[in-house]
C-alpha cells in the first residue's frame, strides 16, 4: 500500500485514501508510519450536526492543534432548531475551529434555513486571508411547503453580520455550488433570496446551481452579473436556455465547461440547437443530462440535438450524455459519425441509459484516437460482450467503466488486446476464476467488479 501511494505514474493509492472515512484514514495512519504524508495530504474531515455534540468542536479543534493536519475540505451540516439548544450555539465553535484550521480550499455547508447563512458567513473571517477558494450550500427548508425565509429578515441578518472584510473575502471565493430544496411561496421570492446570496459573489469563475423553480428573471441576472464564468452547471430543474444562452449578445464565452440538465419541453431542445461553436472557442466539456421522466426524446428534439453536434467543436476533449432511467432509445441516429468527425480532441466520452448501436460505439473507440476513458452504462447488462463482437482498437484508452458489465471468460482477454494500454476496467466478470486469473496476468489493471 505505502508503495502504491509512492508511486508517481498514477494516484490509485491516493485515491483509494481518500474514498476511507475520517476513522478509516486515521487508523490507518496511526498503524503504518509510511502512509502518513499521503494520508494528511488527502484528509477529508467531516463535521455533523455542530451543536447537538457539544464536545466534537473542541475535540476537533484539540486535534488539529496537536497533528496539524493538511486540511482540504470540511462538511459541516448545523443542526436543526431545537429548544435545548440556544440559537446560534455551534457559532463559538466553528469560529474557534476555523481559527486553528488556518487555510482551508473547500468548506460545504448544510443549513436549514437561509436565515442561518449571514452568521456562516460570518465565521469564514476566521480563515486565513485566501481561505476558501471553493464553497458549497445546501440550503434545506424543514417544512418543504413553507416559506424559506421572509426577505427583510435575511436583509436585517445580512447588515449585522456582514462586514466590508466579508464582502471582500466572498469576493474572491472562485467556486460555488448553491442547491436549495425548499420553495418560498413564489418564485419571485425564491429568486429574491437567491439572487441576495449569490450578490457578494462578484469574483465567482465556476457556478453548480440547483433551483427548484428557476424563472426567467434569475436566468437575466446570471447573464448579466457573470458573463466571465469559466463553468457553469445547472441541475435537475426547467431552466430558460433561450434566454440564458442564446439571446443576443451571447454571453459565457469565457465557458471550459457546461453542463445543463434538459427536460420534455422542446424549446430548451431548440437553444441547445441554435448555440453555436465559435461563441465558446475555450469551451472543453459538454455534458447534457436528462434527468427527468422515462420517455425517450421526441423527433423534434433530437433533430435539434443532432444541429448541436454536427459542427465542429476543435476543443472539447470531454462529452458526456446521461438519462436518470433508462430507456430503450438513441439520443440522436448516428451520434458516432457526428462525434469522430467534429470533435476530434476527444479524450473523455460517457453515455449512461440511452439504448445506442453499438455499431456508434465502435466507431468512437475505434476513430478517436486521443481518447483516454470510456464510459457507458448499458441496462441490459452485456455491453462487453456485445461491443467485442464488432472490430475496433485503441492504443490511447486507458479507462474502460463498463459499470459492472456480465462478461464471460475470455472477455477482458479480448479487451486488452482491442485496448493495449488498458489501466483500468470496470466490469463483472460471472465467476471468481475469471477475476484472479486477469489479476495475476495483469497485475498493472485496476479490475473494478
Amino acid at each position: 500500500m505505502a508503495n502504491l501511494a509512492r508511486q508517481p505514474s498514477h494516484d490509485w493509492g491516493h485515491r483509494l485514501i481518500r474514498h476511507l472515512d475520517n476513522q478509516d484514514q486515521l487508523r490507518l495512519a496511526r498503524v503504518c508510519h509510511a502512509l502518513r504524508p499521503a494520508i494528511t495530504a488527502s484528509y477529508q474531515f467531516s463535521v455533523v450536526h455542530l451543536g447537538d455534540i457539544p464536545l466534537q468542536p473542541p475535540a476537533l479543534t484539540r486535534f488539529i492543534t496537536r497533528y496539524r493536519p493538511s486540511l482540504h475540505s470540511l462538511f459541516i451540516r448545523l443542526p436543526e432548531p431545537s429548544p435545548s439548544i440556544p440559537p446560534y450555539a455551534w457559532l463559538r465553535a466553528v469560529c474557534r475551529l476555523f481559527s486553528e484550521v488556518g487555510r482551508l480550499d473547500h468548506v460545504d455547508w448544510y443549513l436549514r434555513r437561509p436565515a442561518s447563512w449571514p452568521a456562516v458567513a460570518r465565521c469564514l473571517e476566521h480563515l486565513a486571508p485566501a481561505s476558501p477558494r471553493r464553497l458549497t450550500i445546501h440550503l434545506v427548508s424543514l417544512d418543504q411547503q413553507q416559506p424559506l425565509e421572509t426577505l427583510p429578515s435575511y436583509a436585517d441578518l445580512v447588515r449585522h453580520y456582514f462586514t466590508e472584510a466579508l464582502y471582500a473575502r466572498l469576493a474572491r471565493i472562485r467556486s460555488i455550488e448553491l442547491y436549495v430544496e425548499g420553495r418560498s411561496p413564489t418564485a419571485t421570492d425564491t429568486t429574491d433570496q437567491m439572487l441576495q446570496m449569490l450578490a457578494p459573489f462578484s469574483g465567482m469563475r465556476e457556478l453548480r446551481l440547483y433551483l427548484p423553480e428557476p424563472d426567467d428573471r434569475i436566468c437575466q441576472e446570471l447573464r448579466n452579473r457573470y458573463p466571465h464564468l469559466t463553468r457553469l452547471a445547472l441541475y435537475d430543474s426547467l431552466w430558460n436556455f433561450t434566454l440564458l444562452l442564446t439571446i443576443q449578445p451571447r454571453r459565457f464565452s469565457r465557458l471550459v465547461s457546461l453542463k445543463l440538465s434538459c427536460g420534455s419541453d422542446e424549446a430548451q431542445c431548440q437553444a441547445l440547437g441554435d448555440l453555436v461553436a465559435t461563441d465558446y472557442p475555450h469551451l472543453r466539456h459538454l455534458e447534457l443530462d436528462f434527468p427527468f421522466e422515462p420517455e425517450t426524446l421526441s423527433a423534434g428534439q433530437k433533430s435539434q440535438l443532432r444541429r448541436l453536434y454536427d459542427q465542429p467543436w476543435p476543443q472539447i476533449n470531454s462529452l458526456a450524455f446521461a438519462k436518470d432511467f433508462p430507456v430503450m432509445d438513441q439520443i440522436i441516429a448516428g451520434i458516432g459519425t457526428l462525434i469522430v468527425r467534429n470533435f476530434p480532441r476527444l479524450r473523455n466520452f460517457s453515455m449512461i441509459h440511452f439504448q445506442g448501436p453499438l455499431n456508434d460505439y465502435a466507431l468512437i473507440l475505434n476513430n478517436c484516437h486521443k481518447l483516454k476513458s470510456f464510459d457507458v452504462l448499458d441496462f441490459e447488462g452485456f455491453f462487453l460482450p456485445k461491443i467485442l463482437l464488432y472490430t475496433f482498437h485503441n492504443t490511447s484508452l486507458s479507462r474502460v467503466d463498463l459499470h459492472y458489465s456480465d462478461c464471460g471468460r475470455g472477455d477482458l482477454e479480448r479487451l486488452k488486446r482491442r485496448v493495449p494500454n488498458l489501466q483500468e476496467v470496470c466490469a463483472r466478470p460471472r465467476d471468481p476464476q475469471t477475476i484472479s486469473d486477469f489479476q495475476v496476468k495483469y497485475p498493472h489493471i485496476y479490475l473494478i467488479t
